[in-house]
């Protein structure tokens, strides 16, 4: 695996819902993975947009 490659799961999500977002983000040493489950909640609950982005050198291999 290239190792600059995003890790399966670690990809930025977009769940389009109302006109009210939400801007997710994670913990110094957290990825895209550990926010998808309140992410994917909040636009399911409450129907809100939410947008989470994939910070630079987060969701790669260690070694990136």
């Amino acid at each position: 695996m290239n190792p600059e490659s995003i890790l399966p799961g670690a990809e930025p999500f977009l769940f389009e819902g109302s006109d009210v977002g939400v801007l997710v983000s994670h913990g110094f040493s957290g990825s895209t993975q550990s926010m998808r489950f309140i992410g994917e909640q909040l636009h399911t609950q409450g129907g809100y947009t939410v947008l989470r982005p994939r910070l630079a050198g987060h969701g790669v291999s260690p070694h990136a």
